[in-house]
């Protein structure tokens, strides 16, 4: 019972660490691209200063839902459809073709990030309760690091020549990929008391 108890724990810690790792993988993807998109929609920097308003928008409207979503359909579900919701949002700021196509798709940005960030961060602190050692900030290690690989990745992508919308839809794939491979195949994005 104890090694089974063992193994549910090691399984809720990889996937946690892996959607962290997502988490940071696509807000910095769309940040390594910034000035590309800038120069296709031909803002200038206080045009982009208004339009990347969105974002905090939507940051503070994900909080006055995140946690309720959270309390109503448990971590795990929450956490799926933030990561797969976050991702396709790449897409949209990809096609965006005007201003306000863009400031809709930042909006979101800035909304699923939030429901995505707090259902990880809840289930991080629920995990926590497990384990004697901290652990949290490891996950925030996890997010670090993913930051500094879509940096290198979005250099990569930018020194080649490749378009933004195949960037980010090469980003979104993986993740959208993943997060369900860990649905479908572990079944545990968080403690098992969640749904």
């Amino acid at each position: 019972m104890a090694r089974e108890e063992s193994v549910r724990r090691r399984k809720q810690r990889l996937t946690l660490f892996v959607f962290f790792f997502l988490s940071g993988l696509i807000t910095a993807t769309w940040a390594s691209r910034i000035p590309d998109i800038q120069q296709k929609l031909g803002f200038n920097n206080r045009e982009l200063g208004n339009v990347l308003f969105a974002i905090p928008v939507g940051l503070v409207a994900g909080l006055l839902l995140a946690g309720k979503l959270v309390a109503r359909y448990g971590t795990r579900l929450v956490m799926l459809a933030g990561c797969t919701l976050l991702a396709a949002v790449l897409l949209l700021i990809a096609f965006s073709a005007n201003s306000w196509q863009l400031v809709l798709s930042l909006f979101f940005l800035g909304f699923f990030r939030t429901v995505f960030n707090l259902s990880i961060n809840t289930g991080a602190v629920d995990l926590q309760k497990q384990y004697a050692a901290p652990i949290v900030s490891g996950f925030h290690g996890v997010w670090s690091v993913a930051c500094l690989a879509a940096a290198g990745f979005g250099t990569l992508m930018i020194i080649n020549h490749v378009r933004p919308l195949w960037h980010f839809a090469a980003v979104a794939v993986l993740a959208i990929l993943l997060a369900f491979l860990l649905r479908q195949g572990q079944k545990t994005g968080a403690p098992s008391n969640e749904r």
